[in-house]
């Protein structure tokens, strides 16, 4: 069952935006990488998706028709690393 997201301070970053906000729920997202959802959820929570999930997170975004590329993945997290460190 999915659990909604108490919304950060400060709204959404780049990270939520690329890859978090695509997709109907965090259930839907665990599913489709095959991860708990406690994980995906956490990695939502701290903005920081594990290198290891990408390829996975690449294919389930072309399942679903959605834009995300490699190339995306790694401009939103240079976002959230260059937000973080001001």
């Amino acid at each position: 069952m999915s659990r909604p997201l108490t919304p950060r301070p400060g709204g959404s970053n780049a990270l939520d935006r690329a890859v978090f906000d695509q997709w109907p729920s965090m259930a839907e997202l665990a599913r489709d990488l095959r991860e708990p959802y406690d994980a995906v959820l956490s990695w939502r929570r701290r903005s920081s998706i594990p290198a290891r999930a990408d390829l996975a997170l690449i294919r389930a975004a072309e399942a679903r028709a959605i834009d995300l590329t490699l190339e995306g993945l790694a401009r939103a997290r240079a976002a959230v690393a260059k937000a973080r460190h001001k």
